[in-house]
């Protein structure tokens, strides 16, 4: 990950604040190399059926037992969410960041077991139903799409946390920490199927 753009933190919570990335150095890391301790943002760790299991860890290079998800600090999770979808008019971060998930998504480049859907995923990281992105996206037939993975770790990391930021804070103070919430979510639920994918051991 670039040292210029650190992570999004997705909660108010203290434990995960302590949580630095092994591989970039910023906080709010999501992933815990089991038996060697050290942590990583999803994004920053390339997995693929040549490299996985991992059996040492990529930064202290001590035995590795698997991956461990790190559940969400206290209070990331807003009181009373409702896991509505989202409706009306697109921001512009919310385009922006749909648009460089597309690009990504073409290249193999996200952290995805391959088969995901191109439309399921977006609605899914927007919380929007797929009438909204239909229309939005007349021509792309996001749901004629699936993932190929090539990297599985996107060529700038720092980049899409730019996006996603600006996508979380463009929906407004009300919403913003229900859908960050959700966009956690959501991404640990495909990283965890990414790694069933190549046969990477991850617990939560």
């Amino acid at each position: 990950m670039s040292g210029t753009t650190p992570p999004l933190n997705l909660g108010d919570g203290e434990e995960e604040d302590e949580h630095r990335c092994a591989a970039c150095g910023f906080e709010a890391a999501e992933v815990r190399t089991c038996a060697a301790g050290c942590y990583f943002h999803h994004r920053c760790l390339e997995l693929s059926p040549n490299l996985a299991p991992l059996s040492t860890c990529p930064q202290c290079r001590r035995a590795c037992g698997g991956l461990y998800v790190i559940p969400a600090p206290v209070g990331a999770a807003p009181p009373g969410l409702s896991q509505g979808k989202r409706s009306g008019r697109w921001t512009v971060g919310e385009t922006q960041y749909a648009s460089h998930l597309m690009q990504y998504f073409d290249m193999g480049a996200l952290p995805l077991r391959n088969g995901v859907n191109l439309g399921v995923l977006l609605a899914d990281l927007l919380q929007c139903k797929s009438d909204r992105l239909r229309k939005k996206f007349t021509h792309a037939k996001l749901y004629a799409h699936v993932f190929e993975r090539t990297t599985g770790k996107p060529p700038d990391v720092a980049a899409l946390d730019r996006f996603e930021r600006a996508f979380i804070q463009s929906v407004g103070e009300e919403q913003s920490k229900e859908v960050a919430w959700n966009v956690r979510r959501q991404w640990m639920q495909y990283f965890c199927a990414y790694c069933e994918d190549v046969g990477q051991v991850c617990r939560k």
